[in-house]
């Protein structure tokens, strides 16, 4: 009874979250805790999830997984859900729904998040997982979970947390991905990571931006926009061109556009065939320009 009691009071001291309430407790004679969470979720409505605890071991299990977020990963092979009890991800067989490694979950004692939910990031090959781990209520971790061989790593740490995620984006082989921290963009090198050869973070830096002052396109070629210049970088190229930034430029100048890009405001999208730029000015125009060296 004491460790009925005990749960009960831990599991109604996290209802603290305006927006989650615990109820419905159903004790079984082999001392399984049957109760659900009620969320009232910003923008999904109310539902309900599922949890069974085992009083004997202290473990807590999630039977049901409402999808706040939900995408499709490694060419549709596994379904992964995210909502404020954590990020979870199908075997291939689209079944055997669990917590994604060590990203942070309610079951594996994370705090049950409140507000709109911070979406982690999968590789397109959906091995890696990239989340952000909060350290204050400005900053945060940026982690980077091997689901292969189940295993984390800190990218960076005191990086701007944001409700929206990590800002990264990721090659399309998932051999890398760009991430932006306080107004500088940083390359992180898969194949580094797994030669255990990965450079301080400065040598790594590709220049001043914000995330959305990069793209990647199909052939795995990074653009970059700086100013009213428009880059491309070759992904092979960016440990020479970073290691080497006081005495290589940036990337390839391919273009130019009629006005400075303000990372804070606009965006742009390259063509496949990196021809042509869309770009969206203040969210309020859309002009495209064919991309010219001269």
């Amino acid at each position: 009874m004491r460790r009925v009691t005990a749960l009960l009071l831990f599991v109604c001291s996290l209802s603290v979250h305006a927006e989650v309430r615990f109820n419905g407790p159903d004790l079984s004679a082999d001392n399984r805790l049957l109760f659900r969470a009620s969320v009232d979720a910003p923008g999904y409505g109310v539902y309900d999830t599922l949890f069974l605890s085992d009083l004997e071991s202290g473990t807590i299990r999630q039977i049901t997984y409402y999808p706040e977020e939900l995408v499709l990963i490694k060419d549709n092979e596994r379904v992964q859900i995210q909502n404020r009890f954590g990020t979870f991800r199908t075997d291939t067989e689209l079944s055997g729904m669990g917590p994604a490694g060590d990203a942070p979950s309610f079951v594996n004692g994370g705090i049950i998040e409140s507000g709109k939910v911070s979406i982690s990031e999968a590789s397109p090959d959906g091995r890696y997982l990239l989340f952000l781990v909060p350290t204050s209520y400005g900053y945060s971790r940026l982690t980077l979970y091997d689901a292969e061989t189940d295993s984390s790593i800190i990218v960076t740490s005191d990086t701007e947390l944001s409700l929206e995620g990590p800002r990264a984006k990721w090659s399309p082989n998932s051999r890398y991905f760009i991430y932006a921290k306080k107004g500088t963009l940083y390359y992180y090198s898969i194949d580094q990571v797994r030669g255990e050869r990965i450079l301080a973070e400065n040598y790594r830096a590709v220049g001043n931006g914000q995330i959305s002052s990069i793209q990647w396109t199909p052939d795995n070629n990074l653009y970059y926009l700086s100013g009213s210049m428009v880059y491309r970088i070759f992904s092979a190229e960016l440990f020479t061109r970073s290691l080497y930034s006081d005495l290589l430029a940036v990337g390839d100048v391919i273009g130019k556009i009629p006005f400075s890009f303000n990372p804070h405001f606009d965006d742009f999208w390259i063509a496949p065939d990196g021809r042509r730029i869309l770009l969206s000015k203040g969210g309020r125009n859309i002009f495209l320009y064919f991309l010219q060296a001269d």
